[in-house]
């Protein structure tokens, strides 16, 4: 027994090659997805960083609405500059991908869509989708 509370101590102290990277501090983050001033329920929203790799990600209710998380539910976004892609799909018998959004919004590249979080601030952004 002594031996497992001195194995279980010697990892939590941080020696070995398994650290566990410190988590940045995280802020609320809210939002709204709409496609021709529609709400649009079930989209994956992720917004991907671009200067940290601490990605977020929440699904949209039946109203449009969001709250981000990044490891916990709800628990928000590290601040920073990111690009933001709204996917909603499904998959037919085949597994096929079908996309339910224009297809430029599903890559952060495409989507021309932004947002910058910032501490201690609202972070309450809305996206209308066109085609």
């Amino acid at each position: 027994m002594a031996a497992v509370w001195g194995l279980a101590a010697l990892l939590l102290s941080g020696c070995g090659k398994g650290k566990i990277p410190r988590r940045p501090e995280l802020f609320k983050v809210f939002g709204k997805v709409t496609f021709q001033n529609n709400p649009v329920e079930g989209a994956t929203v992720v917004f991907v960083p671009q200067a940290h790799s601490h990605a977020a990600m929440g699904v949209t209710d039946a109203k449009g609405n969001f709250q981000l998380q990044t490891y916990l539910p709800e628990d928000g976004a590290a601040p920073g500059a990111y690009r933001v892609i709204v996917k909603k799909c499904y998959f037919d018998d085949k597994e096929i991908e079908h996309q339910l959004l224009p297809p430029p919004y599903a890559t952060p590249d495409e989507s021309g869509l932004t947002a910058d979080v910032e501490a201690g601030l609202n972070n309450n952004f809305c996206f209308d989708l066109t085609e």
